[in-house]
């Protein structure tokens, strides 16, 4: 069949096909103009026969989240530890490699991220936001915090943007927050995903004992390779490293989502200080055992602590401290329960003298006690093997470091 051309239209046809095209023109232009993007059109008419137009979209510059990513992300760096042993007799070696991310915090070249990204590792390399990699060496460790010092050394040329942090002591829920790291390593570098604060509370946590320090609960989702990155305010500012995540609760099993959780910045200053100062961390020390009425109580749940124990030579024997005291106060504030006294202790310096007040044979008595650094802290702790985070219900969290 041959191809057959129509004739041309007639001219009230053509009248009335131009008129409909110029009425469309019209709508859009009416459209557009309705969402402010009233230039973009004229050029679209103009170019009507060149195909596809492009529609400038407004700038979202002045997004928090756009804003946050842009000033922080210069700052997060990804941390791979390959760790190598040999294995049967003829030198063959098993190679095994770890991702995390890290925080630039001097523009030395000081970077602080998560103890258990690079425990065990042989060999530790940081990977800038621009892709340059480094060898690191580790400036020190504290694995009851599981927080770690990294350095690197990279040319003179090489700028290093320090991240700005702040304090978390003035951390509320329900502030919205930004979680920045390299999720599942390489795969996904420099991600970022947004949330808030969903509390703050005290968890039995850390490496190496059952440390107790406060951490900030977050919905913003933070996942394996997270960990050593930062959480951070709508100012761009580190509120905290985001460490870990729990997948489901210790005996029932039930999955959870939206339970991840980051050491708080206040906790990362004093650690990072203390072990650019000494290598490892100082701890105070009182020197006595304590016995709980309810060891299953809840971190908001009040809870009697007796004295089972006194070191001698300690600072609270010192004091007169006795077993069978029945621990009050603390610098004047009532002692909740065990996680209070804890976290008040860990906040406490090495030297400090504070006023621990105790029922002593059903007498009110106000003891001062002058802290002394604990034993066998005077050098850098072994490593830990262990990678199992406690709940504050004393229950085992199946949770996997973010």
């Amino acid at each position: 069949m041959e191809n057959m051309e129509e004739p041309p239209a007639p001219r009230s046809q053509r009248s009335w096909q131009w008129r409909a095209m110029l009425v469309g023109l019209v709508g859009v232009v009416v459209g557009a103009g309705a969402m402010g993007a009233f230039v973009p059109i004229i050029r679209a008419a103009a170019g009507l026969a060149a195909g596809i137009v492009m529609v400038s979209q407004p700038s979202q510059q002045s997004d928090p989240s756009v804003q946050v990513y842009n000033k922080l992300s210069p700052s997060i760096v990804m941390v791979t530890s390959t760790t190598s042993e040999p294995i049967g007799f003829f030198g063959q070696t098993t190679t095994a490699t770890d991702y995390g991310s890290g925080i630039i915090f001097n523009a030395d070249g000081y970077i602080v991220t998560n103890d258990h990204v690079i425990n065990g590792g042989t060999t530790i390399t940081v990977t800038l936001n621009g892709g340059e990699s480094y060898p690191a060496t580790v400036v020190g460790t504290d694995p009851s915090t599981d927080l770690a010092v990294l350095k690197i050394s990279p040319p003179s040329d090489v700028t290093l943007p320090p991240a700005i942090f702040a304090k978390s002591n003035a951390v509320v829920p329900g502030e919205p927050v930004y979680a920045l790291g390299n999720p599942l390593g390489p795969q996904f570098p420099n991600t970022l995903t947004s949330g808030v604060v969903s509390a703050i509370r005290p968890m039995l946590y850390g490496l190496a004992d059952d440390r107790i320090t406060e951490m900030i609960q977050t919905s913003a989702p933070i996942n394996p390779g997270n960990s050593g990155g930062a959480l951070a305010n709508s100012d761009a500012e580190v509120i905290g490293i985001t460490s870990m995540k729990v997948t489901q609760t210790g005996e029932t099993n039930v999955p959870a989502i939206g339970l991840g959780f980051a050491i708080p910045s206040d906790t990362v200053q004093m650690v990072v200080d203390q072990i650019l100062q000494y290598g490892y961390v100082q701890r105070p020390y009182i020197g006595i055992s304590i016995e709980q009425s309810n060891p299953n109580a809840l971190p908001t749940q009040a809870d009697q602590l007796t004295v089972t124990a006194v070191a001698p030579g300690s600072p609270a024997a010192a004091a007169g401290i006795e077993v069978g005291d029945l621990l009050q106060t603390w610098q004047g504030a009532p002692i909740l329960n065990y996680y209070q006294l804890v976290v008040d202790l860990n906040a406490a310096t090495v030297g400090e003298t504070v006023d621990l007040g105790v029922l002593q044979n059903d007498e009110p008595v106000s003891s001062s006690i002058t802290l002394a650094l604990a034993p066998n802290a005077n050098s850098p702790p072994e490593p830990s093997s262990s990678s199992t985070s406690l709940s504050p219900f004393g229950e085992i969290l199946p949770a996997y470091g973010a």
